[in-house]
């Protein structure tokens, strides 16, 4: 009956934090170590934080200055634009502006 409680606490520390106090102990140190390491490498912040910060704002920007599709005038579309209208006589190569010569 003596050893009953070392074999429950085999393997683990002689205090057992409770799941939610052992995640926010995690965070903190997480928060912590990134202090640390921001304050000995700026550039860091800079390409980590401020730059992708940056470059969501010019993007968001450019998206909101953009004209939406309400503005533009509606497309006509025509058979004619997908069909060639006057066929070409001898051989045609299409899509290029030269004729195959005949050996």
């Amino acid at each position: 009956a003596s050893d009953s409680p070392r074999i429950l606490l085999e393997g683990r520390g002689s205090h057992m934090m409770h799941p939610k106090l052992l995640l926010a102990n995690h965070f903190k140190a997480v928060i912590i170590k990134r202090f640390h390491y921001i304050t000995r490498n700026w550039r860091s912040l800079f390409s980590q934080i401020l730059l992708p910060a940056i470059f969501v704002a010019v993007a968001m920007t450019v998206a909101l200055a953009a004209p939406s599709v309400d503005d533009l005038p509606p497309l006509e579309l025509s058979p004619t634009q997908f069909t060639n209208v006057t066929l070409p006589t001898g051989n045609f190569i299409p899509f290029t502006d030269e004729r195959m010569s005949t050996p």
